[in-house]
């Protein structure tokens, strides 16, 4: 009796690591197999119709755009290490530009002087010194000030004084922005800041004390537990619970 053969199975592992998951092995697969036909108008027939089948079985990936139509045409280059002979609507992706890598991105190193006001407060102030009305750069200033009071306060436990707020905004202004206090106090214009940070801790009761307190709130609720166990007490242990009809 003759031995079969013995078959050889291909392992993934063994198969070289797909360039775009999108679209899967078998597209590559497909592309591959166009670079190998040796008439060119094949090779342009067998394109069109690996776009229109990788569009109709994955249209989330391929849509009907420019964009996309030129970025697949530059995914099949690729896959064919750049050996595709075809009539292509775009020209071929150049390896230079490929390996071209990104430009550096340039961090912004602008040093914050008060951190717990942040950069988009300087910012404003800022902006209120190209004011050129007085009244308007007064209002700025008031509100700018406004602010730093009330973002004072989330970080600090104390309320910020006036004096500190405005000492504060000369210097972010490089003296520019000023605002003298008798006029702040008089008109009070920092007034009605609300404050986000005033909790102040509360002594803690002891367990007796706050159950004392529950008692008395709860009087008739407690007065029937202690009946119920007095029952219990009388009678031996309190009802028997019946599974089955899940009743006392």
């Amino acid at each position: 009796m003759a031995v079969p053969a013995r078959q050889s199975f291909e392992y993934y592992n063994e198969k070289p690591d797909i360039q775009f998951k999108e679209y899967g092995r078998n597209v590559e697969n497909l592309v591959r197999y166009i670079v190998k036909q040796e008439d060119r108008e094949t090779r342009n027939r067998l394109c069109g119709t690996l776009i229109a089948m990788v569009r109709k079985l994955n249209p989330n990936v391929l849509h009907d755009t420019e964009e996309d139509l030129q970025k697949f045409w530059d995914h099949m280059h690729l896959i064919s290490g750049l050996q595709l002979d075809v009539d292509g609507p775009y020209p071929i992706p150049e390896i230079a530009i490929l390996e071209k890598k990104p430009a550096r991105l340039a961090y912004h190193k602008s040093e914050v002087r008060f951190r717990h006001y942040g950069q988009n407060l300087e910012l404003m102030v800022a902006e209120a010194i190209k004011l050129e009305d007085p009244a308007e750069r007064k209002q700025a200033v008031v509100f700018i000030c406004r602010l730093m009071k009330n973002f004072y306060s989330t970080w600090n436990r104390d309320n910020a004084e006036d004096e500190i707020i405005i000492k504060q905004i000369e210097q972010m202004s490089n003296g520019m922005l000023s605002i003298s206090i008798e006029e702040v106090r008089n008109e009070g214009l920092f007034d009605g800041v609300t404050m986000t940070n005033n909790w102040k801790p509360q002594p803690m009761d002891d367990a007796r004390s706050r159950f004392k307190k529950r008692q008395q709130s709860q009087p008739g609720q407690h007065a029937g537990q202690g009946a119920h166990q007095q029952g219990q007490a009388n009678t031996g242990g309190g009802h028997k619970y019946n599974k089955r009809k899940r009743k006392y």
